[in-house]
C-alpha cells in the first residue's frame, strides 16, 4: 500500500510540477495520502468496535490489518 501511494505521489508531482516532497519539513498541510490513511484507521477501528459489540472474535488477519493501519498513521496523530 505504501509503495503504491509513493508511486501515485511521484506521478502526480510530475504532472503538476510540484517539486515539494511529503518529507519536506515545510509541508505542514495534510495531504490526500494522509487523509486516506486516517480514513482507513477510522474504518478499521469502527469495524473492530462493531466486532466487539456483537461478540465476534477478531481473527489474526484483522489484528494484522489493524496493526498495519496503526503503523501507517503513527506519525499523523
Amino acid at each position: 500500500m505504501e509503495e503504491s501511494l509513493k508511486r501515485l505521489r511521484r506521478v502526480r508531482d510530475k504532472t503538476t510540477g510540484n517539486s515539494k516532497s511529503q518529507d519536506d519539513p515545510k509541508a505542514d498541510k495534510v495531504t490526500d495520502d494522509d487523509k486516506i490513511r486516517l480514513q482507513l484507521l477510522f474504518d478499521v477501528q469502527s469495524y473492530g468496535q462493531a466486532m466487539d459489540k456483537w461478540s465476534v472474535e477478531q481473527n489474526p488477519d484483522f489484528i494484522q490489518l489493524e496493526t498495519l493501519v496503526q503503523e501507517a498513521t503513527n506519525n499523523l496523530l
